[in-house]
């Protein structure tokens, strides 16, 4: 029964369930469109992940070959940053890696601390 009645509204950009009966025909085809077009850029995001993963665990692969090879321990510049080109020098894989800050759930629950503080 949920889902029969949630056919029959869209949630609107507020969280407001509206009657899809009082949606304009044309604002129905555009969130079709735009709802579609996310899901295959959704998909092809993901499809683009799995494909870095891929790379990434290659030239890990070679790395780690190399270096066995050579008896060196670490390639790359400071953050790890790798250039590999093909012998004829028409292709280059380059990993670069950027640096990331990355605030976990401590950071929100300071902030709040001090909304808190702020507020008093």
């Amino acid at each position: 029964m949920a889902k029969e009645m949630k056919e029959q509204f869209l949630e609107d950009a507020q969280g407001q369930l509206v009657p899809i009966a009082a949606v304009k025909p044309i604002d129905l085809k555009r969130h079709e469109a735009v709802t579609s077009i996310m899901a295959d850029t959704f998909k092809e995001r993901d499809r683009l992940v799995e494909f870095k993963k891929s790379i990434w665990l290659r030239v890990q692969d070679f790395l780690a070959e190399s270096a066995k090879d050579s008896g060196a321990r670490k390639f790359g510049g400071p953050k790890g940053n790798v250039t590999l080109t093909s012998f004829d020098g028409r292709f280059k894989v380059m990993v670069a890696v950027n640096d990331t800050v990355q605030f976990n759930e401590k950071l929100q629950v300071a902030k709040q601390l001090i909304d808190k503080c702020i507020a008093t």
